[in-house]
């Protein structure tokens, strides 16, 4: 439970350190500590703690399939903020980062819930390899 808190303080500290630099009107440093991949250092750890060096990589790789929708995420809100407030800006760009890997997901979800039932009911007789978190065969 302490993890979690201290998890909570590190994340509300970077956000208000974020909005002090804004506020001093200091462009660099804000973004600097705004990009500092904390976060990703943190779930690192935890997918570490949980799953050993494979939890890790799995999980590192997992962030490298986000990037494009991150860099897509970005150049959607250089190119529609100067025309319209942020909340509109960030709502296509959202859209854009959230639902492709969302679906991506769902599908992998979906084959392997497959794969499993037709593993079970034994209708075939091929050989069916699910989709698991192990490095030599995890989609990625």
């Amino acid at each position: 439970m302490w993890q979690y808190l201290l998890y909570f303080l590190l994340g509300g500290s970077i956000v208000a350190l974020v909005a002090y630099l804004s506020n001093q009107g200091n462009q660099l440093l804000t973004i600097l500590v705004g990009n500092l991949p904390v976060l990703f250092l943190m779930n690192i750890f935890l997918a570490y703690r949980v799953g050993g060096a494979t939890g890790g990589v799995v999980y590192a790789r997992g962030a490298l399939m986000t990037l494009p929708f991150f860099i897509a995420f970005v150049l959607i809100i250089m190119f529609i903020l100067p025309r319209v407030n942020t909340p509109l800006a960030a709502l296509p760009a959202m859209l854009v980062y959230m639902v492709p890997p969302l679906v991506y997901h769902g599908r992998r979800q979906r084959a392997y819930q497959k794969s499993m039932a037709i593993g079970k009911s034994g209708a075939e007789t091929q050989a069916v390899t699910p989709v698991s978190p192990n490095l030599e065969n995890n989609g990625y």
